[in-house]
């Protein structure tokens, strides 16, 4: 039921949240927060974040790309 729910969600936003859980598991602040940043990035600069917004204003299931 959990992978169920994972795999529901944007690619991008799933494959960055498993490099910052991967890369902070023995980091130190500094370096988790840079990670953070990062994929914050990478995400927010995705085409599936623009289908998430475009889905949620058009009140229909959103298409993830991976892109």
């Amino acid at each position: 039921m959990l992978a169920a729910r994972i795999v529901a969600n944007a690619p991008v936003a799933v494959r960055e949240s498993l490099r910052v859980l991967e890369g902070t598991a023995s980091a130190d602040e500094e370096l988790g927060r840079a990670l953070t940043e990062d994929a914050k990035a990478v995400v927010f600069a995705s085409e599936d974040a623009r289908e998430g917004r475009d889905a949620f204003l058009g009140k229909r299931a959103p298409v993830w790309k991976g892109k």
